[in-house]
């Protein structure tokens, strides 16, 4: 198995370009592309998301006429556009950390006592010192605080692949799936943000061949779909690390 190639595919990959977003004076957030008011909105309010533009204000909203009944033609605009539409992607739309899954402790505490390599400490319903090894940098880590909960392919990542359109169970499932979820630490997780394999591999090498095949393997469980552009990428990763 080869590995050396995901290091330049990583580097040489293209990241999509953000969708610029301007305010009005009156809070309405026109997306570049998609809101036929955009080139008449001001620079004044200017953002690269329309999340972004949603959030920056109590009065933010979307033009009239454009919300869920838009979200399948628009997500379809955009993926034949090379780009990932991230219109309404709320967190909290996506319940995750369910309570209760083992005794009293919640996704992430069960996940940190079951993959222990050693017995944990535990104060209540949480996990406080334990041993985990964060296969992303390739460390061990002894508390807990040190540590995140990733989910291989990102909550986010996955709303802009079809899960937009998925009920508040499915996401719940999703969330909270423990084939979806590692351990690493919490500089790497937020370096790798929502970003899927063509935009971000571990740092650790011995590993990418792995993750490539893990975080596909998420997505067709979940009949997920790549943007175009991406699925050449990752298509070609995955032939790699075949030989």
């Amino acid at each position: 198995m080869r590995y050396t190639f995901i290091v330049c595919l990583f580097f040489i990959t293209t990241h999509p370009s953000a969708e610029e977003t301007r305010r009005s004076n009156s809070g309405i957030c026109h997306e570049n592309g998609y809101s036929p008011y955009f080139d008449q909105t001001g620079k004044k309010f200017t953002f690269d998301s329309v999340e972004a533009c949603l959030g920056s204000s109590t009065a933010a909203r979307l033009p009239k006429g454009i919300g869920a009944s838009n979200i399948q033609k628009a997500t379809q605009e955009a993926n034949n556009e090379s780009r990932a539409y991230r219109l309404i992607y709320n967190r909290k739309d996506w319940p995750h950390w369910k309570r209760n899954v083992n005794e009293c402790f919640n996704t992430r505490h069960t996940l940190l006592k079951e993959r222990s390599l050693i017995p944990v400490v535990t104060s209540k319903c949480s996990v406080r010192e334990g041993l985990w090894y964060g296969i992303y940098s390739d460390r061990y880590f002894t508390q807990s605080s040190s540590v995140d909960i990733d989910h291989v392919v990102p909550l986010k990542s996955a709303h802009q692949r079809g899960a937009y359109s998925w009920s508040r169970s499915q996401r719940e499932k999703f969330a909270n799936d423990p084939e979806n979820l590692l351990i690493v630490d919490d500089a790497t997780n937020q370096s790798k943000g929502a970003k899927t394999p063509a935009e971000w591999m571990p740092p650790n090498q011995q590993y990418r061949c792995q993750y490539l095949l893990h975080f596909d393997r998420i997505m067709r469980k979940y009949q997920l779909n790549y943007l175009s552009k991406e699925k050449r990428v990752i298509e070609k990763m995955k032939k790699a690390c075949s030989k």
